[in-house]
């Protein structure tokens, strides 16, 4: 399941509310859901579910010489697979968002932040490093295809949308915090949606 689509990564609107609006909501909850058409090619993810259900990918030997060996990679119970992605979502998204957004709106109505995946591509090691081989640095490239609602926690209404974009990184499990500073983030999906999340909050407090 890899991304087929490359959509535009820039978002040039403004939000069609004041600053000073949008500087009363007060974030009281974040969460991440998969979109119902989200494709996914996030491979660890892929990988420790696999584990946790007892379905890791067998390599046998070839019965016959010369012949490569064989691939066996159980099919994945889909609904329980799309589950365990939007939960591993969820917890990243919380992880990069509710500090930051809590921290700089704290005003009186309360508002949900609501972001959906609707396209991830992050290699494994091995695939990572077959790609790069293959295609240079272009091999090493992460995805994220995501937007972002704002919902008013009482009533539900969207408030706001920040629309669908791809977010771009590089690297696996080590790589540089963005957002600047000497911290580490070792989950490459966290630093996608940290990047993410300085331009959302860019656009947010953006006059027309």
């Amino acid at each position: 399941m890899a991304l087929t689509a490359a959509l535009a990564g820039c978002v040039t609107s403004t939000p069609p509310l004041s600053v000073d609006e949008i500087k009363t909501w007060k974030v009281v909850s974040v969460e991440g859901i998969v979109a119902p058409v989200a494709r996914s090619g996030w491979m660890s993810a892929a990988h420790d579910f696999r584990k946790l259900k007892g379905l890791e990918i067998i390599v046998k030997p070839s019965e016959e010489r010369g012949l490569p060996q064989q691939i066996i990679e159980p099919a994945l119970p889909l609904e329980e697979y799309r589950a365990y992605i939007a939960s591993q979502f969820s917890q990243r998204v919380k992880t990069s968002f509710i500090g930051p957004l809590q921290g700089g709106l704290h005003g009186t109505r309360p508002v949900r932040i609501v972001v959906s995946m609707h396209d991830a591509l992050i290699l494994d090691g091995n695939a990572r490093f077959g790609a790069t081989l293959l295609s240079g640095q272009s091999g090493d490239e992460n995805t994220l295809t995501a937007s972002i609602d704002v919902v008013d926690a009482r009533t539900g209404k969207t408030l706001l949308t920040f629309p669908q974009s791809v977010t771009k990184g590089t690297g696996g499990a080590l790589g540089l915090a963005l957002g600047g500073g000497p911290i580490i983030e070792s989950d490459p999906m966290i630093r996608m949606l940290n990047s993410l999340r300085e331009r959302f909050t860019a656009w947010l407090l953006k006059r027309a």
